[in-house]
């Protein structure tokens, strides 16, 4: 399980990166930087529907235009732990992981919670940043 959810997290580091991210109606995806095509948002989406599915963990995408002088992995732990609940995202599993990219700030970062603690350990991470 911990390499299918690294291969996981790998495709999503490498379509984040090569593929421009749109949603506000969609689960996983919340292309607030508005970098996705509707196609690509929607397949995106699908996507990561089937694989949180699958993992029994909520497995997110975020892209912001800016951090707001705050860190990428602050903001995007803060992401997770408070914002998704409000936006009613986290769909009674607190299990998962949101890969977050910040456009002006051209940084990214990776929150974990429940699960995906365990599923992207430091090791992976680290490995995934390389």
């Amino acid at each position: 399980m911990k390499k299918f959810l690294t291969c996981i997290a790998l495709c999503l580091c490498t379509l984040m990166l090569t593929v421009a991210i749109s949603a506000e109606e969609d689960l996983f995806v919340l292309d607030w930087a508005e970098l996705l095509s509707s196609e690509e948002e929607s397949a995106l989406n699908a996507f990561l529907a089937g694989v949180s599915e699958e993992a029994g963990a909520n497995i997110i995408v975020a892209s912001v235009e800016s951090l707001e002088g705050d860190s990428a992995q602050n903001y995007a732990d803060n992401l997770y732990d408070a914002g998704l609940a409000y936006f009613g995202l986290l769909d009674g599993t607190e299990d998962g992981a949101l890969f977050l990219v910040a456009m002006n700030e051209r940084q990214w970062a990776i929150s974990t919670t429940g699960y995906g603690i365990t599923a992207l350990h430091e090791q992976a991470l680290d490995h995934m940043e390389e």
